[in-house]
């Protein structure tokens, strides 16, 4: 009874001290396999700098690069524009002075002279009278093109300008379909002796007299005397 007791006891001893190993490898394998999965996961982390970052930062570089030239390039051109073949002249008080340049299309219609209206602004109203003259004669300006040198305005000197003195007037162009030119500056020196107002000439009033000596003598009419009557 004594021996299969001990035989007892040491089979359980040695079951628990298989349990023990048994529990230890595991303990191990999974110690193991803990430090694989670290490994495995710090292998797989993104890199602080991925392989598409330079991708990224070409793409970047190409965007700013294109707005960079967008802001830079130069604004489109008006649809109409002023060319004027004078800009700067001298005038005396008195005098008178017509403007004359070329006006191009760009508006995708073609224009007529009398669709196109000229604006002034920014001058002194007292010295400078400017009118009109583009469209007194009417002619047709195409498409992308570019008119022939014509009138564009007349503008007339105060005779009581100051001499000596130098202005300016801002001059732009509008058609029919809303379409606007940039602003013309024109420069405006007045010097020189002032220029007299011409006198009526001497033949519209040797006309005048003459037509005014013929209604006079058709109100004058001779009398009739008839013969046969006698006075009294």
């Amino acid at each position: 009874m004594l021996s299969e007791r001990r035989c007892r006891s040491q089979a359980a001893s040695n079951a628990g001290m298989r349990r023990v190993a048994q529990g230890g490898r595991m303990e191990m394998n999974q110690t193991r396999r803990w430090k694989l999965l670290t490994k495995s996961a710090k292998q797989q982390r993104p890199h602080p700098f991925p392989p598409e970052k330079p991708v990224r930062l070409n793409r970047l570089a190409t965007l700013l690069a294109a707005l960079t030239v967008f802001w830079s390039a130069p604004a489109p051109a008006s649809l109409l524009s002023i060319t004027p073949d004078v800009r700067s002249v001298t005038l005396a008080p008195g005098a008178a002075w017509d403007a004359t340049g070329t006006i191009t299309n760009l508006s995708g219609f073609d224009l007529l002279s009398t669709e196109i209206f000229l604006e002034f602004s920014a001058y002194p109203h007292a010295t400078l009278a400017p009118y009109q003259r583009l469209g007194g004669v009417e002619f047709t300006i195409g498409d992308r093109t570019i008119s022939r040198l014509t009138e564009l305005f007349h503008v007339d000197i105060a005779p009581d300008a100051a001499r000596g003195l130098a202005w300016s007037m801002d001059v732009f162009a509008a058609d029919v379909r809303g379409n606007f030119s940039d602003v013309t500056t024109y420069s405006f020196y007045i010097d020189g002796p002032a220029v007299a107002v011409p006198e009526p000439s001497t033949l519209p009033l040797l006309a005048a007299g003459f037509i005014a000596l013929l209604a006079g003598a058709g109100l004058a009419r001779p009398r009739t005397v008839h013969p046969g009557r006698s006075g009294g």
